[in-house]
């Protein structure tokens, strides 16, 4: 029996044209420092990926798991460099230390977003809404904050939604495992779901949330069973709190 899609979903795989513009496209000081950059950290982590067939042509949504600071900097090295992505960020968290700041003066690339519902982080989501209509990719981490602990989801927020229900674009979920607590040579695994599909609308109020709610599942079919591996010497280890 053919598997009945939920309301507004369109099945997984259906081609999407390229969206070309100005947020597309990588500038050269973000390639300059992107190949560099992408090989050091796959020097220090053995980084493996299931389900790269899935990322979609042109732009779209990535949603993700957080566990730690280099959540954003993974999904970098492993998806296209063009579309280039930008990451939704809590200003607070953004823009902490003086390291952090320095990064993203040199790489660039983060929507800064107000926490909670009221005014600010409606704007914030609309800038990360431009950036889509422009071509860039924008990664979003729905649970709002880092996770305890490998294997765990929070609950997830709703500004995903809005992303996908305002712009028609796909939702791709990705899941990231062994990122909690980082020394050389650890392997993370990133597993990429097939996109969902939602149809664009300016207000989707229950079908907005029953989007998050299937996004939320899939993710967490997503997430391999953790089990952390026995390390005689962990070398490095300060690479856990680096830029945290």
């Amino acid at each position: 029996m053919k598997q009945q899609l939920p309301e507004n979903v369109v099945p997984a795989g259906t081609p999407r044209p390229a969206a070309p513009g100005p947020k597309a496209r990588a500038s050269l000081l973000y390639r300059l420092l992107y190949y560099p950059l992408r090989r050091l950290l796959l020097w220090l982590f053995r980084v493996r990926v299931i389900g790269s067939e899935h990322v979609p042509a042109g732009n779209y949504i990535i949603a993700a798991n957080h566990l730690n600071w280099v959540d954003p900097f993974v999904l970098l090295a492993v998806l296209p460099l063009e579309p280039r992505t930008y990451f939704i960020g809590r200003r607070s968290e953004v823009y902490k230390s003086w390291i952090r700041r320095l990064v993203l003066w040199a790489v660039g690339g983060v929507i800064p977003v107000e926490p909670g519902r009221g005014a600010g982080a409606e704007w914030s989501l609309r800038d990360a809404l431009a950036v889509l209509k422009q071509g860039g990719v924008v990664g979003i981490f729905p649970e709002g904050q880092v996770a305890p602990e490998e294997g765990r989801l929070l609950p997830f927020q709703r500004g995903v939604g809005f992303l996908a229900a305002r712009s028609g674009l796909p939702v791709v979920p990705i899941a990231l495992s062994g990122c909690k607590e980082l020394y050389q040579g650890k392997e993370i695994t990133v597993v990429i779901g097939a996109p969902m599909y939602v149809e664009a609308g300016p207000r989707m109020g229950a079908r907005d949330e029953a989007l998050v709610a299937r996004l939320q599942e899939a993710m967490a079919a997503l997430l391999p069973p953790y089990q952390e591996p026995p390390v005689t010497r962990k070398r490095l280890r300060f690479l856990t709190k680096l830029l945290g």
